[in-house]
């Protein structure tokens, strides 16, 4: 066994640091941006684990919850708590605070007594039996002697170091190239080497190693993106969907499996996975808002999506910012979306969405925890120098518009508007109404007012009941812009009570959930175009008794506005056929009714206007508000019933709204 003194001997703890490459030559570097960056997440690193600390139950007469992290969110304590381990050391050796200290080892005790398995594998939760979450405790734990093991003491080193040993043995023999999700092996590269490294074990490092490279047969031709989120989805054993589509989650790929790899090649100074790793982090960077935010409204696994990044994976600053020397827009990208992470914490938390504290609802833990660990490695490992440059995210450039073959995506780039029209088809293992299809507008952004559209689970759904939050009575409507019938909408009114949520979801129809819709782009010199052509179904993918009722949807931008024009064909009688259009909006900004085609919401200094052909109806209360946990942002939301077509303009002026 490698004893903490034969381990402090091997100087492994300087290893990793003195890995990273620094950006040689005469040039000027960028500091400001670079300094600002690790000032502020030292910030909120500490702040969160201030907040973190706030939470761990003191019972030392009950070794079942003693030392656990309990989560208001989940209403439990959660069982990868112990990944805090690593963010707690951290905060005791950089301060030198004793409290912190402790709470290290009592989280790591709790770990151990409740959730960790003879064999070294370890489990999702005290109720759960999923032992994937192995190759993340793991990771922490080994970060946390890595980087912070000279304030343990030897028998807590060694105990550790052997439990490291047992773990490192599982991972090598279970978790291989086809072990579930992608994000598995690509975390058990870097998890391979890091443990191979510090045990002194080189078949550990050629385990890494091996998956490394195999994983570079993982990244589509076309654009460079990380597959494998939903592999194992039986309809589609080749992971190819009918149009052509890879399941791909963006979340995931930014915030765990690109990060993991980035620090893989790092420690390993593997050029080829580098180059490999910045090329598809160039392409997922396309995807970024000005805000720091990620557009997932299409990805497989978009129901652990908020708008900072994925619900249970670690952040995308262990890929962006130690890779700065590549690009300066990586710099860019890890600081705009660490201030959004510090805009979203509330008490110390990292709460799970932009408007989830204003609507007075209990955040998970979960997020905090594994956030936290980014910013650890960030700053523990020091972020390159690099040279100076236009730090521009691709969002800011105008291009017009992008099409993405292999998740078959328009993104558009034009005047003041940033928009994803989307008909994304690669359902996450079977088709539960998740991410956003059908030709949807899933995303809108202005440059003057921000958010406008989010695109959210088509039905709200608990895929991973232990890492989501329940609804808890409220139905979390979609976000999603779409057409939508309702059959017999006064015979579902008290149908819930009877026959429960899903006979009232069978009733409702809408584009957002067809898989096989179809798009396509034209531009001029005056305007971008996007046409979708779908058709209704519910979420068993079955068309109205009537039959296959078309919808063709026109997105048209402008300078000025953008423009919706919606065309349905064979519309039921029997019914309500509308199109709905869930605005991005808390309920501090003032809505006024100009007339009943025209809706007005005042945005600070900015005006957003809807105006349309047929009669909008909004709720009768302007304070009203609906909300949904995917991707945890507040809307009003408008209707426009459908007797037959619609054209919708929405328009953004500088001015106060000013009634007669």
């Amino acid at each position: 066994m490698l004893t903490r003194r034969k381990f402090l001997k091997l100087g492994i703890i300087a290893g990793l640091s003195s890995s990273m490459p620094i950006c040689a030559g005469s040039h000027e570097f960028e500091i400001d941006q670079r300094q600002k960056f690790l000032s502020m997440a030292e910030d909120l690193l500490s702040t969160w684990c201030e907040g973190l600390l706030l939470f761990q139950v003191s019972k030392p007469e009950d070794s079942s919850r003693d030392g656990g992290l309990w989560s208001p969110g989940d209403e439990r304590i959660l069982g990868r708590c112990g990944d805090s381990v690593y963010p707690f050391l951290w905060y005791a050796d950089h301060y030198q605070d004793e409290r912190f200290l402790e709470a290290a080892l009592k989280v790591m005790n709790w770990s151990l007594l409740n959730v960790a398995h003879p064999d070294g594998s370890w489990q999702n939760d005290i109720n759960e039996k999923w032992q994937g979450i192995t190759v993340f405790i793991t990771t922490a734990m080994a970060l946390a002697i890595f980087h912070h093991g000279k304030i343990l003491n030897d028998s807590t080193v060694d105990a550790w170091m052997e439990r490291l040993q047992l773990s490192g043995q599982w991972l090598s023999d279970t978790i291989n190239l086809n072990f579930a999700n992608i994000n598995y092996p690509a975390a058990n590269a870097f998890a391979m080497v890091l443990l191979g490294k510090m045990l002194n074990n080189p078949k550990f490092v050629d385990r890494g190693k091996e998956l490394a490279h195999g994983l570079l047969s993982w990244f589509t031709e076309h654009d460079n993106f990380l597959y494998g989120e939903g592999r194992n989805n039986k309809k589609f054993p080749l992971n190819i969907s009918p149009n052509g589509c890879y399941p791909i989650d963006l979340g995931y790929n930014v915030e765990e499996s690109l990060p993991s790899l980035t620090l893989y090649g790092l420690l390993e100074k593997d050029t080829k996975v580098i180059d490999k790793v910045v090329e598809s982090l160039q392409i997922h960077l396309e995807f970024m808002l000005p805000d720091g935010g990620w557009d997932n409204s299409w990805g497989t696994r978009n129901y652990k999506w908020t708008w900072w990044g994925s619900r249970t994976s670690d952040g995308c600053q262990p890929a962006y910012a130690l890779l700065a020397d590549r690009s300066p827009a990586f710099m860019e990208a890890a600081y705009r979306n660490t201030k959004l992470l510090e805009t979203c914490t509330h008490n110390g938390i990292l709460t799970s969405g932009p408007d989830f504290y204003h609507r007075g609802l209990k955040s998970s833990l979960h997020h905090t925890f594994c956030h936290a660990k980014a910013l650890a490695i960030v700053l523990d490992h020091g972020v390159p120098r690099y040279e100076k440059g236009t730090r521009d995210l691709p969002c800011q450039k105008e291009y017009g518009s992008r099409f993405f073959p292999e998740i078959n995506t328009n993104l558009v780039s034009y005047g003041p508007w940033r928009a994803t029209i989307t008909s994304y088809d690669f359902p996450y293992k079977r088709w539960i109404a998740g991410h956003a299809s059908g030709g949807a507008l899933s995303l809108l952004w202005h440059r003057d007012v921000g958010l406008l559209f989010s695109g959210s689970m088509s039905i709200y759904h608990l895929v991973e009941p232990g890492d989501m939050q329940k609804a808890k009575g409220e139905f979390d409507k979609t976000l999603t812009p779409r057409v939508e019938f309702e059959k017999d909408p006064p015979l579902y009114s008290n149908v819930f009570n009877l026959f429960g949520k899903s006979a009232i979801e069978n009733g409702k129809y809408t584009n957002t959930i067809d898989l096989s819709s179809k798009m396509e782009s034209s531009f001029d010199s005056e305007s971008v175009a996007i046409r979708s052509f779908s058709k209704l179904v519910n979420r068993n993918l079955q068309s109205p008794e009537v039959g296959d009722v078309e919808c063709r949807l026109i997105y048209r931008f402008t300078k000025k506005c953008l423009e919706i024009g919606v065309f349905v064909k064979n519309i039921p009688k029997n019914g309500a056929l509308y199109y709905v259009l869930p605005l991005i909006s808390t309920s501090k900004e003032p809505v006024f009714y100009e007339s009943s085609k025209r809706v007005i919401i005042q945005k600070e200094t900015y005006r957003l206007m809807i105006t349309s052909d047929c009669e909008l109806e909004v709720p009768k209360i302007s304070q009203t508000r609906i909300f949904n946990f995917v991707p945890g942002l507040e809307a009003l939301e408008i209707k426009a019933q459908l007797k037959s077509n619609l054209n919708l303009r929405i328009e953004v002026v500088n001015s106060f709204y000013k009634s007669g």
